[in-house]
């Protein structure tokens, strides 16, 4: 997935064998989902033709499903076929630094849809050849999930899992207190300050930024959040967005969406679903924090 993960636990007795067993499990679901390996599920999906029927597992069936529900719930906002306009402006694994022109965006866009692939129980059709899918916006927070459930298969009680800034929490620390996270304030680079203190318990939390990853074309910025109904970088106020769920996966794909529409229809949109929503927003040269009354509870003071 091209990025670190993290996994702390409680145990009465240690496994020696565990590290080699988590190591295992992400290397599987990396199979299933990446699109740098070229034998992964996924890639071979990518490969296939228009009106081809792929079958696929049971793991990439239900990551599919959810984004097409996600996409319906955020009004188009959430999409996983944006990853060659992503490409293009300069945020792709292809790392290409210079701006498309509105001709090379509107020839992406043609195949830029999750109406362009359609499931059924075991299978996935895509609709044209070069509709190319990208899950890398929900499927770290897939990971955290699975490796959060196989850890409690094994009678661990009091786990937390990180891929990638994406976490999820299993009971509490050993001092019977929730497991304590940090909403990082808005900085070019890691480990700058923290904005807020979270309190999980059994539950997951994925935060979205638009400060770290932008590129620069002429004297305009960009960030790596792309509006995938314009595809354009989402030009809004808004810094950052953390979203908590029972489901990382969930959070995950939330706070991606949420990014991308802006402030205004992000709390619309977490009021309507009761979701847990932190955002950071930007307003002339300061910073004010937005909140939904879902995410209150979970607060802890600094």
């Amino acid at each position: 997935m091209g990025t670190y993960y993290s996994v702390k636990l409680f145990a009465e007795s240690s496994d020696p064998k565990l590290s080699t067993k988590i190591k295992n499990e992400l290397e599987r679901v990396n199979n299933v989902f990446s699109t740098y390996e070229k034998d992964s599920e996924l890639s071979r999906l990518n490969r296939s033709k228009a009106g081809e029927k792929i079958m696929l597992g049971q793991e990439l069936m239900y990551v599919l499903d959810l984004s097409k529900r996600i996409h319906s719930q955020t009004s188009g906002y959430f999409d996983v076929t944006v990853g060659p306009v992503v490409n293009a402006w300069g945020f792709g694994p292809d790392k290409i630094r210079m701006r498309p022109s509105k001709q090379k965006l509107k020839s992406l866009k043609e195949n830029v849809g999750m109406e362009l692939f359609s499931l059924d129980e075991k299978s996935v059709q895509k609709k044209k050849k070069d509709v190319y899918i990208d899950l890398s916006a929900i499927a770290k927070g897939y990971a955290v999930d699975h490796l959060l459930l196989f850890l409690k298969k094994q009678d661990y009680k009091s786990a937390l899992v990180e891929i990638g800034g994406e976490v999820r929490s299993l009971g509490k620390k050993l001092n019977g207190k929730p497991w304590l996270i940090g909403i990082e304030k808005p900085s070019e680079s890691l480990g700058k300050g923290i904005q807020a203190v979270v309190a999980l318990e059994n539950m997951a939390m994925a935060t979205s930024g638009s400060y770290r990853n932008y590129v620069k074309y002429g004297d305009e910025v960009f960030g790596h959040t792309i509006d995938p109904i314009t595809g354009e970088p989402a030009n809004n106020t808004m810094i950052s967005v953390t979203v908590l769920s029972p489901e990382c996966a969930k959070a995950d794909a939330y706070a991606t969406a949420m990014l991308a529409m802006g402030i205004d229809k992000a709390k619309e949109l977490a009021k309507k679903l009761k979701l847990a929503a932190y955002f950071i927003v930007k307003k002339g040269e300061r910073v004010d924090i937005v909140m939904s009354e879902a995410f209150k509870p979970f607060i802890k003071e600094i």
